[in-house]
């Protein structure tokens, strides 16, 4: 066994970050679209939610889902296609010519 040669290793990646994973990397591209944007989505749902669920439990939760979820994918998909168009261009210039 001490003969053996030692293995080689992987050469190391950097530590991933949390704040380099998505949603929180796109979300850092527009800071105020989010930081206004997030609470009002959650305020109008809440304020339907509410006014629904006095008639109907259901349909107010139903409609804080809804509203929620489009909402929150209204603020985040552009953001993201222009951030990803972004890093496409960027990775299109590194590529060799040919």
């Amino acid at each position: 066994m001490a003969d053996e040669a030692p293995r080689p290793t992987r050469p190391q990646r950097p530590p991933r970050r949390l704040a380099d994973e998505e949603p929180f990397a796109t979300m850092r591209t527009r800071p105020r679209r989010f930081w206004i944007g997030v609470p009002v989505v959650f305020l109008v749902a809440i304020a339907v939610g509410t006014i629904l669920a006095a008639r109907n439990l259901s349909l107010g939760l139903a409609a804080l889902l809804v509203i929620q979820t489009a909402g929150l994918a209204w603020l985040y998909v552009p953001v993201l296609r222009e951030r990803m168009r972004v890093e496409r261009a960027a990775w299109e210039e590194r590529q060799p010519r040919e």
